[in-house]
């Protein structure tokens, strides 16, 4: 053991004394960043070629040098003039700004079109590069993610195959959205802004911990247009109902200054039905719903960024959503005796329900380039607000033996009222230190939620308050956070991070109508590593660790009751903690096509909904617990396929086996363990490759599984599409049809110690979609130099 530890100590120690690595940025004589130059280091003895890279998007480049000897550091470009330097061993390793000048004989106009791979494995990220997919344009941003690897795309809104929860981010800042707002915010944002999608299964220590185990993070394409540019969608959806949505996207943009502002709008309407069966021993209950839902939304951003100087700019982001949706529901109850297989009684439920909601969101930031070698510091204020308002009108009709025997009728009325806030300011660093780079920084989060609820018999015809079904509840939450991470690599094929975060959580819940108060205090510490190795281009390896806390929802800890009909209500659960998991994984993908990903997963605490009832009341309770601890081991393969210049196939194929001990026995099973199984295919045949045009076949399959104590049932989606351009690609059309076989529903069953559960949920998923895009404006580029389209090139 001794010996090993020696032989480790060695090998870092001649890394550290061989190896140096040199940074710089490449500018032209204006000042602007040259992207993807070469830097190229020769020896001065006999002019062979020691090792080279390219500068990145912002003309920065590190090059490590393995060499005690002068060497010749080159930089050339098209167009420029080569920039050389003897660099001795005693040279300082931050090269600085080196500026090209133009050559005599430049090219007026020099086009690269180097294509990435669309699927790539750097720094611990799986990289989707959504420019050379048929998502590229003609999407939002939700139903752009749908082709990206890891993601199930017959969930309703955002899920990573494999992972409960995930959090999402926007050029590396994290969202403060979940839910309906998040799903708004993704659909006001069109695929011909984003540049590509880090799918991140391993988080770095700088991102929140939140979250379990998953992360995705948008970046968006840098501003390379000077002057006035945008696009306008309009899109129409047949559902059940008809719906239409136009959106619209407007920039404007100078060498220092840009402002962008993007409108989104939804008016459509959906039917979902619904139905469940609750199997007693000597009873069945049988209850079915159907819903109409009315949405009229408009959602708004508007983002400012203002360059100083080279070295210093500034930024604000604002998002707004406000939202109505009005709905009607028809919920029917039967009992059954299971020995006569008669009717008992039945129950007639409708409801009426106007929900309004809408947030502000707002950032600001201010980022600080320290020196020349690319050391920064960064500020970053967040604040969300939020408003939710719901009224529900509950009706019911009770009948005994048959639909014939009425023998009552109650009304009610259910108001509920939440609003949240969110403040929090992050700082973080970063400073290169020779071939490696140290981070730290803190975040501070204070979060505040006020409900109130509100419940009104009104069988009498007057609105008379039921305070035992009313509730008003306050809570507070403050986390602190420091953390610090490294990274260097490791010779000239491994690379590792390292991250360590700690979190200090108060919470404080209070029901001001029971006089229920709940104060928690956790203490947390999230390691994460990762380390890469890449022997060559066409081979890339890399396995991780992390440690993740998922927190309670708002609404999962508010202790009171929100109604579905008369019998069926939701309540919180105010002494929920957080659940933690442990993540390991390993994955190595093959020349860019073959990913190959295994993991293992420790959940403790685990947070999900358990549905209570009994054979001699109407009652049905779904509350949250912390009731079973899981471990699940898993795997992912991704394979793309590219015979030809116009046909791609990228298909995915998941299975993982977990299982499960639950903590109230008494009520649940003791454990379940079980699989689940999930293939994909996306198929896209080109038509024009000059004009892009594209027709496109998806078909994903989910088999039976089980996750935690839900078993799950077949699901599928048969998606059918094409893309098409016109106007010199001003104009683009996008047609298709999604769950053609109306296959994506939810069937789950969950066993009780007294009952089993089932459920099955429709919620017009299948649909024709139709968007309309046409871009405008100014193209012109910031200068005159060649734009490349790969920011990741193979190494000279």
């Amino acid at each position: 053991m001794k010996n090993t530890i020696t032989y480790i100590l060695i090998f870092l120690a001649c890394q550290f004394l061989v190896a140096q690595t040199y940074t710089g940025s490449v500018k032209d004589a204006q000042g602007n960043e040259v992207a993807f130059a070469n830097v190229i280091v020769k020896s001065t003895t006999d002019g062979k070629l020691i090792t080279g890279v390219i500068t990145d998007e912002a003309g920065k480049f590190e090059i490590t040098v393995t060499t005690s000897e002068a060497f010749q550091l080159i930089v050339s470009f098209v167009g420029y003039k080569n920039w050389e330097k003897i660099i001795t061993p005693n040279s300082p390793t931050a090269i600085g700004i080196i500026t090209l000048l133009e050559s005599e004989n430049q090219l007026k106009e020099v086009v690269i079109t180097a294509k990435k791979p669309i699927i790539q494995r750097k720094a611990g990220k799986l990289i989707f590069n959504i420019k050379n997919s048929v998502a590229s344009n003609g999407f939002n941003a939700m139903e752009a993610l749908k082709f990206a690897p890891k993601i199930d795309p017959t969930s309703d809104g955002i899920k990573m195959i494999g992972k409960s929860k995930l959090a999402v981010m926007v050029n590396d800042r994290l969202l403060n959205l979940d839910g309906q707002s998040l799903d708004s915010y993704l659909k006001s944002l069109r695929s011909e802004n984003i540049e590509k999608i880090e799918i991140i299964t391993n988080p770095p220590a700088r991102f929140d911990a939140s979250g379990n185990s998953g992360l995705i993070n948008i970046i968006l394409k840098k501003n390379t247009n000077i002057g006035f540019d945008g696009s306008v969608t309009a899109t129409y959806v047949q559902r059940s109902y008809p719906g239409f949505m136009p959106s619209t996207y407007l920039k404007y943009s100078t060498d220092r200054m840009l402002i962008a502002f993007n409108l989104f709008a939804d008016n459509e309407a959906k039917r979902s039905e619904s139905s469940n069966e609750f199997l007693y021993p000597t009873l069945r209950r049988n209850g079915s719903t159907r819903t109409k839902q009315e949405i009229d939304g408009l959602s708004s951003g508007l983002n400012f960024e203002y360059k100083f100087s080279d070295n210093h700019k500034a930024g604000i982001i604002l998002n707004s959503d406000i939202w109505k949706t009005e709905g009607a529901l028809q919920n029917n109850t039967i009992f059954r005796s299971l020995s006569s297989q008669q009717i008992d009684s039945a129950l007639i439920a409708p409801s009426n329900n106007t929900n309004k909601y809408d947030y502000l969101s707002a950032s600001a930031y201010y980022d600080i380039k320290l020196d020349t070698i690319g050391s920064t510091l960064q500020f970053n204020y967040n604040h969300l607000k939020k408003n939710n308002e719901d009224d529900r009108s509950l009706f019911l009709s009770r009948y005994e033996g048959d639909l014939n025997n009425l023998t009552g009728t109650n009304s009610a009325l259910n108001i509920s009222e939440a609003d949240y806030q969110v403040n929090s300011l992050n700082v973080d660093v970063e400073l290169p230190i020779k071939d490696s780079k140290l981070g730290f920084g803190g975040k501070l989060t204070f979060l505040k939620n006020d409900s109130d609820i509100q419940f009104f018999d009104t069988t009498s015809g007057t609105s008379i308050l039921d305070a035992n079904q009313s509730n008003v509840f306050a809570y507070d939450e403050e986390v602190y956070a420091l953390y610090t991470s490294y990274q260097r690599p490791l010779g000239e094929a491994f690379y590792l991070i390292l991250g360590l975060r700690y979190e200090h959580t108060q919470t404080r819940g209070n029901s001001i109508t029971t006089g229920i108060v709940t104060e928690n205090n956790f203490n947390n510490i999230f390691p994460s590593l990762t380390l890469a190795y890449d022997p060559s281009d066409k081979h890339s390896f890399s396995v991780g660790y992390s440690k993740r806390i998922d927190r309670p929802g708002f609404s999962d800890i508010n202790p009171f009751r929100s109604y579905t009909d008369f019998f069926s209500f939701n309540e919180g659960n105010p002494l929920l903690i957080p659940s933690i998991t442990h993540n390991i994984d390993f994955s190595y993908i093959f020349n860019n096509d073959l990913e190959i990903s295994v993991y293992h997963t420790i959940l403790k605490d685990a947070v999900d909904f358990i549905t209570l009832t009994t054979a001699d009341t109407n009652t049905v309770i779904s509350r949250p617990e912390n009731f079973y601890d899981q471990s699940t081991f898993g795997l992912d393969i991704y394979y793309n396929f590219n015979p030809t210049s116009w046909f791609n196939s990228n298909n995915g194929f998941s299975a993982y086996y977990n299982s499960s001990e639950s903590k109230i026995p008494t009520v649940t099973l003791a454990d379940l363990s079980g699989s689940g199984f999930y293939i994909s295919t996306r198929n896209t045949f080109t038509l024009n490759k000059e004009k892009g045009n594209t027709v496109y076949v998806n078909f994903f399959q989910n088999f039976p599984e089980t996750n935690g104590f839900l078993k799950t049932f077949n699901r599928a989606n048969l998606q059918i599409g094409g893309k098409f351009t016109f106007m010199d690609k001003r104009l683009t059309l996008n047609a298709s049809v999604s769950d053609i076989f109306r296959q994506n529903r939810n069937r789950n069953r969950e066993i009780y110690q007294n009952y089993t559960f089932n459920s099955r949920i429709y919620n017009d998923i299948r649909r024709l979609n139709v968007a309309l895009t046409y871009t405008f404006g100014n193209n012109k580029s910031k200068s005159s130099r060649r734009k490349a389209d790969d920011s990741d090139k193979s190494r000279l």
